[in-house]
């Protein structure tokens, strides 16, 4: 049946052509299917979706048109809305599917697509509303990139990208990092506008900024047009075809910007995705500021602020998996005599000299190198590779040397030596002539031969790791 003897059909008592008319209304396509998924009518306003002339889809199974991606999905809504179709229904069947279909140019339009059984006695097919929509499945990626821990950076760009689907006419941009004279990272939609190639420049007045007043506690400009907006951000945003621009913080130092194309007033519903948005936002800030601290948590010492024992063992496995060129030294470092400093002056002053400690051994280092707490008293030393053999022999005594200059804590001169253990190893016999946790254990053995030998001293391992020739 063509859509044009469908229309003029009347319909249980009711005029076909004011039900035609009711159909024309609604932009979201209707479709009619029999109980075998042939389309036997479908709305004209489904070629926005279409891309073509619905009437080529006449005839056509509905799985025709439904992307292989989402054929299974299709095929079991469809298949149990028959198996109930002589149930009575008040309204559409259950949530929506999220289904992919195809264009005429095989192109990809994700929908959601609501079906019921027509209801029409001896006629066993279904009515289908489609709709065309990004918004749910863009909320679906950012709320799985934000639960599988993703870049920020790749998340945020979701939210702008969710926001240009549920608020038409409007681009958003965020910036990161607010001191006050900019931001340290800002990211937007290609069509926001620019000053000097920045989305969130700094100009003159800085009052006229409508980031930088979101973030000093100010409202958001949400019912404004660019008249309150400094010059050059006025004109780079009218030049651009942009009427308003709101601001709203996500984070102490963070902001959501959103541009729009008319300056109109602020009305409940663009006001609820507006919130829904900057809420998104801020939850994917905190939930990224979360992780991170908890990630640091887990690999850097509370009191000391070095790395720990974790990120030890993950330098040393990156160690063997790209061995460097040249010598490499492990230093294994502590301190001797601390226990008294517990014993008479108390656990706090005994934090404080372990912080110390961990200061002066790190000033004596180079950048390059890294500096472990591996419990207690006890720190290594992980030199970058070296040209000098000797070389991790002279930075043990210059450690050992240091140590004899008391650590003045809360007004007392606090006197602790350090005694040392090395080992050195040509970075090509590391993961193969020898392990880089071997190579810490002998540092460690150095470090008890010299406690043995009267503490205050540099102990080096007879090991001496060089990688067979060939």
């Amino acid at each position: 049946m063509s859509t044009e003897e469908w229309a003029t059909n009347p319909v249980g008592g009711v005029d076909a052509a004011f039900l035609a008319g009711v159909v024309a209304a609604n932009p979201d396509p209707y479709v009619v299917a029999d109980a075998d998924g042939v389309i036997l009518w479908a709305s004209p306003t489904g070629e926005r979706i279409r891309g073509g002339p619905v009437d080529d889809v006449i005839g056509l199974n509905l799985f025709d048109l439904v992307a292989p991606g989402s054929q299974q999905a299709a095929l079991d809504g469809f298949a149990e809305l028959l198996h109930h179709s002589s149930a009575p229904r008040a309204g559409w069947v259950g949530p929506p599917m999220l289904l992919d279909l195809l264009t005429v140019d095989g192109d990809v339009v994700t929908c959601e697509v609501r079906a019921v059984p027509a209801g029409v006695e001896g006629f066993t097919g279904l009515v289908l509303s489609v709709h065309p929509s990004r918004v749910t499945p863009l909320l679906h990626d950012v709320i799985s990139a934000i639960a599988g821990h993703r870049a920020i950076d790749e998340v945020l760009a979701g939210i702008i990208e969710l926001l240009g689907e549920e608020m038409p006419m409007a681009v958003g941009v965020v910036g990161r990092g607010w001191d006050g004279g900019g931001f340290a990272w800002e990211l937007g939609s290609d069509e926001a506008p620019r000053v000097d190639g920045w989305l969130l420049p700094v100009v003159e007045p800085a009052a006229g900024l409508p980031w930088a007043a979101a973030l000093a506690g100010d409202p958001p400009l949400a019912e404004s047009s660019l008249d309150a907006v400094a010059a050059p951000v006025r004109a780079a945003g009218t030049a651009a075809g942009f009427e308003a621009c709101w601001a709203y913080p996500i984070g102490p130092s963070d902001v959501l910007v959103v541009w729009r194309r008319v300056a109109s007033p602020m009305m409940a519903q663009l006001r609820q995705a507006t919130d829904r948005i900057v809420a998104l936002a801020r939850l994917a800030i905190e939930s990224d500021t979360s992780r991170r601290s908890l990630e640091r948590a887990a690999r850097v010492d509370a009191l000391t602020g070095l790395p720990n024992r974790l990120v030890l063992g993950e330098h040393l496995a990156e160690l063997e998996r790209e061995p460097p060129l040249g010598r490499l030294g492990v230093i294994y470092c502590d301190l001797d005599d601390f226990k008294p400093v517990n014993d008479r002056l108390g656990h706090n002053v005994g934090d404080q000299v372990l912080a110390a400690a961990a200061t002066r051994i790190v000033s004596l280092v180079r950048a390059s190198d890294l500096v472990v707490r591996v419990g207690g008293d006890e720190f290594v030393v992980i030199t970058t590779p070296l040209g000098d053999r000797d070389e991790p022999d002279g930075l043990a005594e210059r450690l050992v040397a240091a140590f004899r200059e008391p650590i003045p804590v809360d007004g007392i001169e606090v006197l602790v030596g350090l005694s040392v253990g090395t080992s050195v190893v040509d970075g090509s016999a590391l993961g193969g002539l020898i392990a880089g946790d071997r190579l810490v254990e002998l540092a460690d053995a150095a470090l008890l031969q010299a406690k043995a030998g009267g503490k205050g001293r540099v102990h080096r391992s007879p090991f001496d790791g060089v990688a067979p020739a060939g």
